[in-house]
């Protein structure tokens, strides 16, 4: 069931208009929850492939159809309806992945296809309501729904461009968005993920609870907004002055001063003990050593110093951007 149709600027709504978009929205919810799908909607699935977004199928508890090796696992990502076709029908894609099993589920990732997506959960067991909190996550900082784009101002009433309304009622919005920037999984709020290079589901597919339901089009979904972004971008690692001093000190601790130049004392440079050390959380291992190597290339490109303290006054003079 595709439903692609064009909205027209809230301010020209009818009463009807609204109330018609709202009690759509809200009947092909229920009506998703309430009957036993068959299989996923190939309509809805094709304007996928027509947009050029690679697809993987999932099994019913959730699993991809192919996982484990990293190539085998972007090979199972198809732009080929008669993939998509075959996988719904249980005879397996080309490769024979799922045969014997009918696919009603497909996922996407939104970065590797030039998106972003703002899920909202609603109708949580524990009340929470993530459309009432995104509001009130802007709202606090200035940035109230008549302040906001029209398109975000009646998202509950379907004013917004290009979205999905899941199973349980939320909503997937939809952005056009393609930069390798380093973006957060949460809005910091309740009910609010953030979904660029984690999967996300595709309009068309069935769950137990029911389906996602497409309202609009993929090529009408607007630009990342500036003010959304502004609040979803990870925070650059050396951002922080205080947290580039420590983990440079660190680094200029595991070198060797020469009158020659500087020499590595160890091959690999682990920072553990300033592990803790974070903006928002940065406590991955891996990426306190890639930042290691970043710093200690700048630093080894400073051989004309010969001092510790000359040293991190070179550093500190350094323009450096991650």
């Amino acid at each position: 069931m595709l439903l692609l149709r064009t909205i027209p600027p809230i301010q020209n709504w009818t009463t009807k208009q609204q109330r018609d978009v709202s009690t759509n929205i809200l009947y092909h919810t229920l009506f998703s929850k309430n009957r036993k799908m068959i299989k996923a909607d190939i309509d809805t699935l094709k304007h996928y492939i027509d947009n050029g977004i690679k697809l993987i199928g999932t099994y019913e508890s959730g699993a991809l159809i192919a996982g484990g090796d990293s190539d085998k696992y972007k090979e199972a990502f198809t732009s080929c309806l008669a993939d998509i076709k075959a996988l719904c029908l249980g005879k397996g894609d080309l490769q024979g992945r799922a045969k014997g099993t009918v696919i009603k589920a497909f996922r996407f990732i939104p970065k590797d296809n030039g998106y972003l997506i703002i899920d909202i959960d609603r109708n949580h067991a524990d009340g929470i309501d993530g459309l009432e909190l995104f509001y009130t996550f802007f709202e606090k900082i200035g940035k109230t729904r008549d302040t906001m784009p029209q398109a975000m101002q009646n998202i509950e009433r379907g004013s917004f461009p290009c979205f999905l309304s899941t199973p349980s009622g939320g909503f997937y919005l939809y952005f056009k968005f393609n930069q390798d920037v380093k973006v957060k999984t949460t809005l910091d709020a309740k009910g609010i993920d953030i979904l660029y290079t984690k999967q996300a589901a595709a309009a068309g597919s069935i769950k137990l609870k029911g389906e996602y339901i497409l309202h609009g089009k993929l090529t009408d979904a607007p630009i990342l907004y500036g003010f959304i972004k502004k609040h979803i971008l990870q925070p650059s690692p050396l951002a922080n002055s205080n947290l580039k001093y420590k983990y440079t000190n660190a680094i200029i601790k595991s070198l060797q001063i020469t009158p020659f130049g500087i020499k590595e004392k160890k091959t690999n440079i682990v920072v553990t003990k300033f592990m803790n050390i974070t903006t928002h959380g940065m406590k991955s291992l891996s990426t306190q050593t890639r930042m290691a190597t970043v710093l200690v290339d700048v630093i080894i490109k400073l051989t004309v110093l010969h001092t510790k303290q000359q040293l991190m006054a070179g550093i500190c003079k350094t323009q450096y951007t991650s």
